[in-house]
């Protein structure tokens, strides 16, 4: 069955019939990637749950597990540059290069302002504003590469960006004290 079933795929995908759906809803489907890639979709997927976990600390008003997630999200790193070398030996688009970039600048202004210099910089909008913009470029250029890896991936990617907004949006509502109105 499972034989047919590959034959029958490429079948479809050789004659020009694109058929999302079939191979990438298995669990085959989806980790059927290569090693490079799964490692960024995982490193993709895991900076915004680590970055959701910071909005959802400093809501809660945990210094402490703000630190953690920031300390696990700049691990990430590492990852990210194993990906990248390994993109640089295999070639991929310029593009992909500019994200990978703006990656490792981003990753450098967080631990160098936050954890370094430890300036409050997000008060400063002339440092702010640029940091922003590079967070959302690495945002948009992570699910980008996603989808050229798989539009799955893609989905998952993007899926886990929206979360973050949505936790963006709940850090930006004022907390109600009970008895004050």
């Amino acid at each position: 069955m499972l034989h047919w079933f590959k034959a029958n795929l490429i079948l479809r995908h050789g004659a020009g019939i694109c058929v999302h759906g079939e191979a990438e809803m298995s669990q085959a489907g989806l980790f059927s990637i290569s090693g490079a890639d799964l490692l960024f979709v995982i490193s993709a997927l895991l900076f915004n749950l680590f970055i959701i976990g910071v909005y959802i600390a400093q809501k809660m008003g945990k210094a402490g597990l703000v630190h953690k997630f920031g300390i696990a999200l700049l691990c990430l790193t590492i990852p990210f540059l194993v990906v990248f070398i390994s993109y640089l030996i295999t070639g991929k688009p310029t593009w992909q290069y500019l994200v990978f970039l703006a990656i490792f600048v981003y990753m450098f202004l967080e631990w160098l302002w936050d954890y370094r210099m430890k300036i409050n910089f997000r008060s400063q909008p002339k440092l702010h504003i640029p940091y922003i913009i590079l967070f959302y470029f690495v945002l948009f250029g992570n699910i980008r590469i996603a989808f050229t890896i798989s539009p799955t991936w893609g989905w998952i990617i993007s899926v886990s960006f929206w979360l973050l907004l949505a936790a963006l949006i709940v850090t930006l509502i004022p907390v109600r004290r009970r008895g004050k109105e």
